[in-house]
């Protein structure tokens, strides 16, 4: 324990402070947070795979947090799960059931049809809400390019669903990459028009909102920007600084659990992260800082659902012809209570991580750098960075 938590508890807490904070196993981490009262246990090495509820488990950013980078800092802001009955947004956490999937009668081909009117018609609404919220911001925060690719490929996605016959297991993995996208955008809003001004706001530490999802560093720096700009922020660190952390209160982490739960932030839900049989493909192994993570689990799923290519892919081998994955099977609710998991309190559905890197998959996945990120960045050098940034300011 630390010795500095016995003497200064009453002491205001300051960004490198634990208002709570415990050592992670045998990993020779620890984590400390500010202000807020749990710990996530952080991946220090990824085997990114989908699991069989169409989410990536700990590797994904609508349900767990991740290492903060400014570039994509919209992640740290996306809202947690939320299945209380008053929660405009629940619609967004919804995992369907068959019933909510209804076959073309009459039709040669069997096995196809669409979502029910009345789930897609709330799907629908609330895009169009969020989409005239998107007109009335500033022009120039229109033309940032999360903006524009989200919106574009949430419209795609949502034409697909409203027009496009296919499979139960196709339309509810297309439902969930409709849902993502929509996460991702409202949260891109959120960060432009609250959080950057925030982060200007130097000499005043705005109050945390533990309503979203916060962010993982190991960057001293980058922990009094998020303490300051009132996201939670789990600061991580080798245990040979232990002794000199002001920790107030040594708590369990959160982390998956041996039968495959993951707790969330409403200590009444958890989230199914089991895996298929057969499993998913193992798509990344490596550190998380890395843009190649989210790029890959964006290329998986977009193949997932992506037509076979009859004509072939434009600088792809000679004879080489892109098949589809697997498509996974059909899955119970992903959402349950702790207390009773095989009694769903609720459902909720992850899909697409698409443009989380300005990605644009259809275009051979090509890396998009924003306009005012264009000029050259010195690649990080510091040893003592656990994640390993790509690229630091």
């Amino acid at each position: 324990m630390s010795t500095m938590s016995l003497s200064t508890p009453n002491l205001p807490i300051r960004s490198f402070d634990g208002r709570v904070g415990a050592v992670i196993g045998d990993s020779r981490v620890f984590v400390t947070t500010p202000n807020m009262d749990m710990i996530y246990a952080p991946t220090l090495l990824c085997q990114t795979r989908m699991r069989r509820c169409r989410n990536f488990a700990k590797d994904d950013p609508c349900f767990y947090p991740q290492p903060y980078f400014h570039e994509i800092g919209h992640l740290a802001v996306i809202p947690c799960t939320n299945l209380n009955d008053d929660e405009p947004l629940r619609v967004m956490w919804y995992i369907p059931k068959e019933s909510d999937w209804e076959e073309v009668a009459g039709s040669s081909i069997k096995g196809v049809g669409f979502l029910k009117a009345g789930l897609f018609d709330r799907l629908r609404t609330l895009s169009t809400r969020l989409f005239n919220l998107v007109d009335k911001m500033p022009e120039e925060q229109q033309r940032d390019v999360y903006i524009r690719r989200e919106r574009d490929q949430l419209r795609k996605l949502l034409e697909r669903l409203e027009g496009v016959s296919s499979s139960g297991e196709d339309t509810f993995l297309l439902l969930s990459c409709a849902q993502r996208l929509f996460l991702e955008l409202f949260a891109r809003r959120q960060w432009l028009l609250v959080y950057l001004p925030q982060a200007e706001e130097v000499n005043s530490n705005n109050e945390v909102n533990r309503r979203i999802m916060g962010a993982f560093t190991d960057n001293l720096d980058t922990a009094d920007r998020l303490f300051r700009m009132g996201i939670p922020v789990w600061l991580v660190r080798s245990t040979a600084h232990l002794d000199l952390t002001r920790i107030d209160k040594h708590v369990v982490p959160l982390d998956e659990t041996f039968d495959h739960r993951l707790p969330l932030r409403d200590p009444d839900l958890e989230l199914d992260v089991s895996h298929r049989v057969p499993e998913h493909e193992l798509i990344y192994t490596g550190l998380p800082g890395s843009y190649k993570r989210y790029l890959k689990m964006a290329q998986y799923v977009y193949n997932l659902y992506s037509y076979t290519s009859l004509l072939g892919s434009f600088g792809a081998k000679d004879g080489m012809t892109p098949t589809r994955a697997p498509a996974a099977s059909a899955s119970s609710s992903q959402i349950s209570s702790p207390s009773n998991s095989s009694q769903p309190s609720g459902s909720v559905v992850s899909g697409f991580a698409a443009v989380l890197e300005a990605v644009d998959v259809t275009s051979q996945a090509q890396v998009i750098v924003p306009e005012a990120k264009k000029q050259s960045k010195k690649p990080c050098k510091c040893t003592d960075y656990l994640f390993m940034n790509w690229y630091i300011d």
